[in-house]
């Protein structure tokens, strides 16, 4: 089983040269060691080595995460390998000194702190196989030579390692502090509010009063709980203290003083837990590390079959007109899948493709604009009587080309709202062809003029159309000639004025005339009145005008029936193209 922190170690190595995508996109069970500066922290991972060898300081000394990996060897050979010097065994001693340079050499020189690890494997027969994260330690406090926002900095890099939710959160804590003020124990709740992946550590056991409850958890229940530790202090460095007389005065103190708890304390004890904490994790998550991995390589072959076949200087003209029609063809069925809905493996199912988008300006947005059109809104029965008197036997054909004409604003607007879309989809279909950017531009300035062009026919198209709707009030609608016969029923002769109005027919093409006999400018005494002649002439121009308006409206709506069909094909289009795929998998397994 031990066999698997190895593994684990290998992959940290491999992502961490692959680069940031891949180690984001998969996330290793790790052990972040967490702590403040006066915590202890560093005693504590040397002593999981059980010799000194990270940088000790008042300020900030670890400015990076440092990823150690403990790797138990049998044998006396002793040595340490850092993964920026593949192959270079560095002593024990000559450890922290490499770490001062890279860590320089990674941030700068400043005081700062990156996020780019430091990766560090031991190899000794003293160590439990082993992988732990040393964090930069909190602080509350800028000094001098730190960036004004070093605590911020500090706070986020600690954050990330510590999130994941596969990372096991090592609390190192003071014992001479009360545990109620922890940095480290405050700061990981933040991320694991149920305390359910935290392991306490509280150093300096001989500096501290009676500690029992605090170890036994009862101040505060983790539920991975507490181990207590003694540390070599600078001052045990500096008189030429080992490590193994720490760990027996360790054992003499536990023993004297946490007699009934002694056996689940002390440095030994904690790498043991912690090596079977990590393995119990790496366990646990291995399938699923398995299946992504692999998904992830998948998609990422795939996404290196996308960009095709690498293109140099030593391709021939031959291949490079080959592969220009290749990307020409490629972004022209990309941007048709945009409108007719096939091809739809390209398509983000995640947003609405244009050919949805221009329907919907269609079925919607136009519909709903010509609905708010009103004929003759704001026009009096005074109007009408002065535009019926002074058309000169028109007035009908007036009235209507008036109305009409309110129409061609809508219709442009339309045309303005699919122009837009479609010059819209070109970005969209752009980024399937990342490889050559001169091409990309190419392509778009082409395509943007091609739609420039035939959106300018398409407007004097639609203007031409309105135009024509609204010179000529001919129509051999039934639904008008019916309600014109209606009308007529209505009103036979209606006095204007002094002058009379003789009659409303129409010709013998089918248009409709409102005709006066004699006509000659007038205009409306102010104080005049209508006779009810006059006022039912008025509501009979409305109700015909408002009766070929809604026939153009109908005009330039798609109908409904085909509207229907096109909503039709759609589904079977999706449903023959499902049952596709259902045989191209059936002979790809049966032999037929």
């Amino acid at each position: 089983m031990d066999r698997l922190i190895p593994v684990i170690n290998k992959l940290q190595a491999v992502f961490d040269k692959t680069g940031t995508s891949v180690a984001s996109a998969i996330q290793l069970p790790k052990i972040a060691v967490l702590g403040s500066q006066s915590s202890g922290k560093s005693s504590v991972l040397e002593g999981l080595v059980g010799k000194p060898f990270l940088p000790r300081g008042k300020d900030i000394v670890t400015r990076c995460p440092i990823v150690l990996m403990l790797n138990n060897r049998p044998g006396k050979e002793e040595y340490c390998e850092f993964e920026h010097k593949k192959g270079t065994k560095f002593k024990i001693e000559q450890v922290e000194a490499e770490i001062l340079r890279r860590t320089d050499e990674l941030t700068g020189g400043g005081k700062g702190v990156v996020h780019d690890p430091i990766l560090l494997s031991v190899y000794s027969p003293n160590v439990l196989t082993l992988t732990v994260v040393d964090l930069p330690g909190l602080v509350k406090n800028v000094t001098d030579g730190q960036p004004d926002d070093i605590v911020e900095r500090v706070e986020e890099l600690v954050f990330d390692y510590i999130s994941q939710p596969d990372t096991l959160i090592l609390a190192v804590s003071a014992g001479d502090v009360e545990i109620a003020n922890s940095e480290s124990i405050n700061f990981a709740k933040r991320v694991d509010p149920e305390q359910e992946r935290t392991l306490g550590v509280v150093t300096k056991l001989d500096k501290a009063d009676d500690l029992e409850d605090v170890l036994a958890g009862k101040k505060i229940p983790l539920k991975l709980g507490f181990v207590g530790v003694m540390n070599r202090s600078q001052q045990d460095l500096d008189n030429g203290v080992t490590a193994d007389e720490i760990l027996a005065l360790e054992r003499q103190l536990l023993q004297a003083k946490y007699t009934q708890i002694a056996d689940r304390h002390g440095m030994p004890f904690l790498a043991s837990r912690l090596n079977q904490i990590l393995l119990s994790r790496i366990k646990k998550c291995f399938p699923a590390l398995d299946a992504k991995i692999k998904d992830l390589f998948r998609k990422r072959e795939q996404d290196l079959a996308d960009l095709g076949e690498e293109a140099t200087d030593k391709m021939s003209t031959k291949d490079k007109l080959k592969c220009l029609t290749t990307i020409l063809n490629k972004f022209e069925k990309v941007y048709k899948a945009q409108f007719d809905g096939q091809g739809r493996t390209d398509i983000d199912p995640s947003e609405l493709t244009a050919g949805a988008n221009i329907d919907f300006i269609f079925q919607h947005t136009l519909a709903k604009d010509l609905s708010l059109l009103n004929p003759l809104i704001g026009i009096s029965d005074e109007e009408i009587m002065i535009a019926v008197r002074n058309a000169g036997g028109i007035a009908l054909q007036h009235l209507i080309k008036r109305e009409v004409a309110k129409m061609k604003p809508v219709a442009l607007h339309c045309v303005d709202m699919v122009h837009t879309e479609m010059r819209k989809t070109i970005a969209k279909c752009l980024p399937y062809e990342q490889r050559f950017l001169t091409v990309n531009d190419a392509i778009e300035t082409v395509v943007i003029d091609l739609l420039t062009a035939n959106e300018r026919v398409t407007r004097d198209i639609m203007e031409t159309y309105i135009d024509i709707q609204a010179s000529c009030a001919k129509t051999f609608d039934q639904t008008y000639r019916a309600e014109l016969a209606e009308k007529m029923g209505t009103v036979n002769t209606v006095g204007l004025g002094d002058m009379p109005l003789s009659h409303i027919l129409t010709d013998n093409n089918g248009a409709a005339l409102l005709t006066l006999s004699g006509s000659q400018a007038f205009s409306l005494d102010p104080n005049s009145t209508f006779t009810q002649q006059q006022t039912t002439l008025c509501q009979i121009v409305r109700d015909l005008i408002e009766t070929f308006f809604n026939i153009v409206d109908e005009l330039i709506r798609e109908a409904d029936a085909i509207s229907e069909q096109r909503t039709y094909i759609k589904l079977e289009l999706e449903g023959l193209t499902e049952a596709t795929k259902i045989l191209d998998e059936y002979r790809g397994t049966s032999a037929i």
